[in-house]
């Protein structure tokens, strides 16, 4: 309902991070923007439009632009596309074409940042991060309770009405499997990525709250709308 949409959006807002990080410089709104919108657009597909394939894959493709590691992180969108794919029943040759057209502007976007790499840094492979972007040794038993409880820096604590989906994710899932495996295995890939990142403990990066896992709120939040609906 509308009244559930409302309350949802507002939730959204003013108990994530999201709002705070929407006056900021930082790329990670970007990613998290562009990341829901791919999820979104893959949605929306059928049979007879391409758009929607072409426009997730560009979208990625500006994520990657924005900050290269989110390039690790688009095996997810890849296993729902191809669910999609299952659900719709569509032809290979179809599935071709969808295909061809989200790889196409992500390729052409991954190409000019290796481009890019090359003139300012000497390498297609190297960023302004240098050595930082290797510092994935923190053990995953000390990171990930960091990033997701602590006070300082736990994804929970900045961002507590995911909560709330979590509680109803049961049902969330049974109504949409395939959306509910896109966001598990999107989140589990962040978790495990970021909690390795030496950088994620409190005290090494002074940004507020969690702002490295703010890509998965609005996936954390899909099952909101349903948990709202059922005390309406």
């Amino acid at each position: 309902s509308r009244a559930v949409s409302e309350i949802s959006a507002i939730l959204l807002m003013a108990s994530t991070e999201l709002l705070p990080y929407s006056r900021s410089i930082f790329g990670d709104l970007s990613c998290t923007l562009l990341g829901f919108a791919a999820f979104c657009l893959i949605g929306m597909m059928d049979e007879k439009s391409f758009w929607p394939a072409a426009l997730a894959g560009f979208c990625l493709g500006l994520s990657v632009m924005v900050r290269p590691v989110t390039g690790l992180f688009v095996a997810p969108f890849a296993m729902y596309l191809a669910m999609q794919w299952g659900r719709l029943r569509l032809t290979a040759r179809v599935q071709l074409r969808q295909f061809l057209a989200a790889i196409t502007p992500f390729a052409l976007l991954c190409a000019a940042l290796l481009v890019f790499n090359r003139h300012a840094y000497g390498s297609p492979f190297s960023t302004g991060y240098r050595s930082e972007m290797f510092g994935f040794d923190l053990p995953l038993s000390v990171g990930v309770p960091q990033i997701l409880f602590s006070w300082e820096k736990g994804f929970f604590v900045y961002s507590p009405s995911v909560i709330l989906s979590l509680l109803f994710w049961r049902q969330f899932h049974r109504a949409h499997p395939a959306e509910s495996a896109t966001a598990i295995l999107y989140a589990a890939l962040y978790v495990y990525i970021y909690g390795s990142w030496y950088a994620s403990s409190p005290g090494l990066e002074i940004s507020y709250g969690q702002r490295f896992l703010l890509p998965l709120v609005p996936f954390a939040f899909l099952a909101v709308p349903a948990c709202l609906s059922r005390w309406s």
